[in-house]
């Protein structure tokens, strides 16, 4: 469905309107042609247009709202969005770096709300640097994805956090500088951009959805983390690191035994977190540290 023009026509041909093609690609493609295969090829997809390419205002994320909500009427699992906001045209409705606290804007607040539904939701951290992330990628319940080089380096141009209140950010970083995808004539191309890191975190959590249907949203995210390079020393450039989906496939295999308590990481720092097997009644559970 367009939200920009009304319709159902989400194929336009403008020059403008072939990032959705290449994020796309990343995450859905099986092309015989190319060779190349996505992160998540066999997945099911709704695709929504609510970036209006002529303009940047706050109807933008009230666009997104409307999809967030019908892709969840559909039964949507994951969420992948490679679009961000902070500043709009003409300074109109901006957002200061205060505001990207999880709680403020528009697109903010309604992605914490469909993560809130069980939804994971996947939203590229921003192209800034250190000028900060951009929304909803500060949301609390939102997994915000950077971008590291090739050789698994932080891409300069990946935005940095923490979010305004202090949260990490961005949560994981995958490739996404001189990433493959497919131009909308079939042909191969490269480009950078935590827009391409985005589908393949993405479809990585897809995969995750697919061997383990009964986890939660939140299993995913924290098996994500939990995985990843450096998630015993996060930071403001990668946050947790680059995830390593066998480790989170182990991860979610012991959350699946239901005798399983998860305490991670250990060793334990300054903050850790426990999961409680599903067999545990939460209302007469008693923790002591």
């Amino acid at each position: 469905k367009d939200y920009v023009d009304g319709d159902n026509n989400i194929y336009h041909t403008c020059e403008h309107c072939r990032h959705g093609t290449y994020v796309f690609s990343i995450l859905a493609a099986k092309d015989e042609g190319t060779g190349m295969i996505g992160s998540a090829p066999d997945a099911d997809f709704i695709l929504f247009r609510t970036e209006n390419d002529a303009s940047e205002t706050n109807q933008e994320e009230d666009n997104w709202v409307a999809a967030a909500e019908f892709a969840d009427s559909m039964g949507a699992s994951v969420f992948t969005t490679s679009l961000g906001y902070y500043k709009f045209d003409g300074g109109v409705g901006n957002y200061s770096p205060e505001d990207r606290d999880g709680n403020t804007s528009i697109i903010t607040r309604a992605a914490d709300l469909a993560a809130s539904r069980g939804i994971v939701v996947m939203n590229s951290a921003g192209n800034s640097g250190a000028s900060g992330l951009v929304m909803p990628a500060d949301g609390d319940s939102v997994m915000a994805i950077g971008a590291v080089n090739p050789c698994a380096e932080y891409a300069l141009f990946s935005s940095q956090g923490p979010s305004a209140d202090g949260r990490i950010n961005p949560d994981i970083a995958l490739m996404g500088q001189s990433n493959f995808f497919i131009l909308p004539d079939g042909n191969l191309s490269r480009g950078s951009g935590t827009s391409f890191s985005c589908p393949l975190a993405s479809g990585l959590a897809a995969c995750l959805v697919q061997a383990f249907p009964a986890a939660t949203n939140i299993q995913i995210n924290d098996a994500l983390r939990q995985s990843a390079s450096q998630s015993e020393f996060a930071d403001e450039r990668l946050g947790y690191g680059i995830p390593n989906g066998p480790f989170a496939l182990r991860i979610l295999e012991k959350l699946s035994e239901e005798s399983q308590l998860l305490v991670f990481p250990n060793p334990a720092h300054d903050q850790f977190s426990v999961i409680f097997p599903s067999s545990i009644d939460r209302r007469k559970l008693k923790v002591s540290l």
